[in-house]
């Protein structure tokens, strides 16, 4: 909800403001598009997958999916250990 309204008002309130980071510096922002999914989304998504299936693991048998049969190994859900994954989540 909050991506439609925040241009919205943006624009009313600072008309040049709105998109001011990909006019004024287009390198910085496609570095930005480009980094922030590697250094923030993934590693989040290692985390916090191990403490997901680990509180729900009754609900998600673990079944070997047709990729995982043809590749052993390949889509492990995580390379970080359990006990690791809990702890660095339970900040």
């Amino acid at each position: 909800m909050w991506e439609l309204i925040v241009p919205h008002l943006t624009l009313a309130a600072f008309p040049d403001k709105l998109f001011q980071l990909p006019r004024e510096m287009p390198l910085l922002w496609a570095v930005g598009l480009i980094l922030y999914p590697i250094l923030s989304v993934y590693p989040q998504e290692l985390l916090f997958r191990t403490a997901f299936f680990r509180r729900y693991h009754a609900l998600f048998p673990r079944t070997l999916t047709k990729v995982e049969r043809q590749f052993p190994g390949a889509l492990y859900r995580t390379q970080i250990p359990d006990d690791a994954a809990e702890k660095i989540t339970t900040v």
